[in-house]
């Protein structure tokens, strides 16, 4: 059994787990009689709401459709829906869906490219084309509904209603640990008492914390690891561009800031000598020596550089036939 505490690597505190909420198809909200100010407000006999429920048509998002929780507009329409879900519809555009907004920015990923679609006009937005609604958020302020789950009567503002849902104790839940193979689904006024009591997961609650936060290190470290790897890759392509990488043509010709260093160009000259069809091919290594003066040294080593060879080789085969000959015959 691993050794409990927090394995080292993990930079960023692992998201607590939570029960999450089941399906509810007929979601339906009843809107209180009379206006929040009122002393008196509830909803009618007849069950219906006092109000006509089509009246809670513009407080709905368009993409989830329902009421709106924070709203926001992509700035060419007057439709308006959920900041997360107009942010998750851009996401999923530039191909990171389960990336926090906040997390952008680590991923260099540019927050004002129009890379989202509007669901309902279709005009391109980024996230930084969504407008908010003061008006509309203050007609929601005014505005009540019965809390929409059987056996929850409290009337709640449009803009608690999300809050409120997310803690209603007669939401229909699943267990937290569904994803670990519970399969127990109630009342979230019940979940505690399922924890402690019947659920086998519950009662190994703490190796199931070790293994999440170890499998989110590594999760991290995936993601710093492709991060690099995607830096690498810019640099890569880079450098092959500049012909200075090893896609330039087979050479990394260029070891210096200064093109017109000696040991630069003496090793351009010898590649010239050795190579001459790959540094003909090479225009980048050429454009680097364009400077006339740079020129006329190259010119100059490579004029001098075959002498050098012929010199040394000639010096060479002079010594070795002076050793022979002063070597005494057997």
């Amino acid at each position: 059994m691993m050794a409990p505490g927090r394995p080292v690597g993990v930079q960023q505190p692992v998201a607590p787990l939570e029960a999450q909420p089941l399906p509810f198809p007929h979601r339906h909200y009843r809107p209180v009689a009379s206006n929040v100010d009122d002393g008196d407000s509830k909803p009618a006999a007849d069950g219906s709401g006092g109000d006509d429920d089509g009246a809670l048509d513009e407080y709905e998002c368009k993409i989830c459709f329902e009421i709106l929780h924070e709203p926001r507009g992509c700035g060419s329409c007057p439709n308006r829906f959920c900041k997360e879900c107009l942010e998750q519809v851009w996401k999923t555009a530039v191909r990171h869906p389960n990336v926090a907004v906040a997390d952008l920015a680590a991923l260099r990923i540019d927050t004002s490219r129009k890379a989202g679609k509007c669901p309902c006009c279709r005009a391109p937005f980024s996230l930084d084309d969504l407008q908010g609604d003061d008006d509309l958020v203050e007609n929601m302020k005014a505005r009540k509904v019965i809390c929409p789950f059987p056996g929850c009567h409290d009337e709640i503002l449009l803009t608690d209603l999300k809050s409120h849902e997310a803690t209603c104790g007669h939401q229909p839940v699943k267990c937290k640990y569904a994803p670990y193979g519970c399969d127990w689904t109630g009342l979230r006024k019940d979940l505690d008492a399922h924890e402690k009591c019947d659920c086998p997961y519950g009662r190994i609650s703490k190796l199931v914390e070790e293994v999440r936060i170890l499998k989110a290190s590594h999760e991290q470290q995936v993601v710093r690891m492709q991060m690099n790897i995607s830096r690498l890759s810019h640099q890569v392509a880079s450098n092959r561009g500049n012909g200075t990488g090893n896609g330039g043509g087979g050479y990394g010709m260029i070891s210096s800031e200064d093109p017109g260093s000696l040991f630069d160009c003496l090793k351009f000259a010898a590649l010239c000598l050795s190579s001459p069809n790959k540094i003909i091919s090479n225009k980048f290594a050429w454009n680097k020596f364009a400077c006339a003066s740079v020129q006329a040294k190259l010119v100059n080593i490579a004029t001098v550089l075959p002498l050098v060879i012929w010199s040394l080789r000639v010096s060479f085969a002079v010594a070795v036939s002076t050793h022979f000959l002063l070597l005494p015959c057997a």
